[in-house]
């Protein structure tokens, strides 16, 4: 099996790897250090997210974020910790799930593949942390914008 630059094996099954990640610079960080990654595992046949993972290290806080998602049970599984001013918030859930949804990383890379038109309009649940939020998007138009002298 040939996996692309994009695709992990999670619990034998090939999966879609999308992440980011945020550094601040050198002389930002004397004022405001930033390390953030986010991380999210989505079924190759489905394009239904399987893992999400949230790590914050920042001046301000640290916040660990690992979402679950068994999509025979539709049930998530969270697992949430932050430090913010020496105060710890944590918690563990298991929730129940709409049969179709994205997570809140996942969804950009799933509204790519809409054909966004001039006036479309989309709707989709939003998983995160076992809450459900309806994302709307409405499409107002192109735009060209210009990075590094291109177009």
């Amino acid at each position: 099996m040939e996996l692309f630059e994009f695709e992990k094996i999670v619990n034998g099954e090939p999966r879609f790897h999308f992440n980011a990640s945020m550094r601040s610079a050198r002389f930002y960080s004397t004022f405001y250090s930033l390390d953030d990654s986010i991380d999210s595992y989505l079924d190759k046949k489905t394009f239904l997210p399987v893992k999400y993972v949230l790590t914050q290290r920042e001046s301000g806080q640290s916040v660990d974020d690992l979402q679950i998602f068994d999509h025979q049970k539709l049930k998530t599984f969270t697992w949430y910790k932050r430090v913010k001013k020496g105060k710890n918030r944590q918690f563990e859930k298991e929730e129940f799930i709409p049969k179709y949804f994205q997570d809140s990383y996942s969804a950009l890379y799933f509204i790519r593949g809409f054909p966004l038109l001039d006036g479309d309009e989309y709707q989709m649940p939003i998983v995160t942390r076992g809450k459900i939020w309806i994302l709307k998007l409405k499409v107002d138009g192109k735009e060209t914008i210009e990075v590094m002298d291109k177009n």
